[in-house]
């Protein structure tokens, strides 16, 4: 008893990231519901530590802002973190925020997005850091995701792989203006990212839209 216990306390107060292998596509829509963050890669189930707040507030404000530009232009769709993108056969990925264009709006299903999406978001935490920036990442290239930002808190950065007739670009922003090439005329100052508070976004929202 003593030893579940303190297993417990260890997996709820450090940072995790725990793994089951040999799952099918089936045995995931089992187990997976709305109170479940779990991903599907090549039959092994990822679970991680709950987001902290830092990123939950991170998520919201960036969210916020793609949202609302799109809705405004009307643009596609732009979806959370429980949006399940299927990339293939026991390929299931949850990324932190999902965008597809009207133009690729036949890819949304009731319970999924499939194939491919336009943009993916990822904020990096500490139990999902390296699971981000390879196997996620190569999958959504893999996939053909037209761009990929991976926001850095960490390292105030955010890694964007925009995809070419050849390959991937990768292009760095610490500070400045980052246009997206996904999301026609949106952009935002990097800076913003990284503020304590973070700035009102309506108020960043007014300044995108012009």
């Amino acid at each position: 008893m003593l030893a579940e216990e303190l297993e417990t306390v260890r997996i709820e107060e450090h940072p995790y990231l725990i793994r089951v292998y040999g799952i099918s596509e089936e045995e995931y829509s089992r187990i997976t519901n709305e109170d479940t963050k779990y991903e599907l890669v090549d039959g092994v189930l990822v679970m991680h530590s709950p987001a902290t707040l830092p990123h939950e507030e991170l998520f919201g404000f960036l969210s916020f802002l793609l949202t609302g530009f799109v809705r405004r232009r009307g643009l596609g769709k732009v979806y959370g973190s429980r949006a399940t993108l299927h990339l293939g056969t026991r390929r299931n990925l949850e990324p932190d925020i999902l965008f597809v264009a009207t133009r690729n709006i036949h890819l949304v299903h009731r319970r999924s997005v499939e194939q491919t999406a336009d943009l993916v978001v990822e904020i990096l935490s500490e139990s999902t850091r390296e699971y981000d920036l390879d196997e996620k990442r190569h999958l959504y290239q893999q996939a053909g995701v037209g761009e990929i930002w991976l926001l850095d808190p960490d390292a105030r950065e955010v890694i964007v792989d925009s995809r070419r007739d050849i390959g991937y670009s990768e292009t760095r922003y610490r500070d400045g203006r980052l246009d997206s090439g996904a999301v026609g005329g949106f952009w935002l100052d990097v800076s913003w990212l990284w503020r304590d508070p973070l700035p009102d976004p309506l108020t960043c929202l007014e300044q995108i839209l012009g």
